[in-house]
């Protein structure tokens, strides 16, 4: 934000002040149309340190699809949340089947939507986590089949929430029910669990 010493100018400058401030501005709308108009390119910078970028394909997707990419960039986990529920979608990146993960959702409160919040690879590119609304499932990559599924610890009390993974262990913060959405702030102790 840029702020301007109006009481240290001398007053017979107003006019030169406006007339700076709307030649600035002209140039700044120039520049942002610009570039608008130039989305296919990321152009070098002095502080970048690659070369120039430029967009190779495109393709529409449903609103609010997140996307994941595997650490070897072999894969593409994209989720999103439908009329139909959650879905998760392996893509390979250099072509060949499509395979749709099925999800089983987990019984929730009443009046509490299901849906897919995240999905993060292992290092190794083998494992993809995918966390939704009050569970956590691990899928095998290579297979496109779920693995295991971490739901809501009925005899604590306690909701799975964000996650780490690595390519053998699995860590989990379990929120209680007051602030399962995982972001919602609470007031009661949270867990940490390992699994391997």
């Amino acid at each position: 934000m840029v702020k301007l010493m109006v009481s240290a100018m001398p007053s017979s400058l107003p006019s030169r002040r406006w007339f700076i401030l709307t030649v600035l501005s002209g140039l700044f709308l120039f520049s942002a149309s610009i570039l608008a108009q130039q989305d296919t390119v990321v152009p070098q910078t002095a502080l970048s340190p690659c070369s120039t970028v430029s967009v190779v394909s495109r393709e529409p997707l449903v609103a609010g699809t997140g996307i994941s990419a595997s650490p070897d960039g072999r894969w593409l986990a994209l989720y999103v949340h439908t009329n139909r529920g959650g879905e998760v979608t392996l893509r390979p990146r250099e072509g060949g089947e499509l395979r749709r993960i099925e999800l089983t959702p987990p019984a929730l409160l009443p009046g509490v939507t299901w849906r897919v919040l995240d999905a993060v690879f292992s290092p190794g590119s083998n494992l993809l986590a995918v966390r939704s609304l009050g569970a956590i499932s691990i899928v095998d990559v290579a297979a496109g089949k779920t693995l295991y599924q971490i739901e809501f610890d009925s005899e604590r009390g306690l909701y799975p929430g964000r996650l780490s993974l690595t390519d053998d262990t699995l860590a989990v913060i379990f929120w209680p029910a007051e602030s399962y959405l995982a972001d919602v702030q609470t007031t009661k102790g949270v867990e940490l669990r390992f699994y391997e």
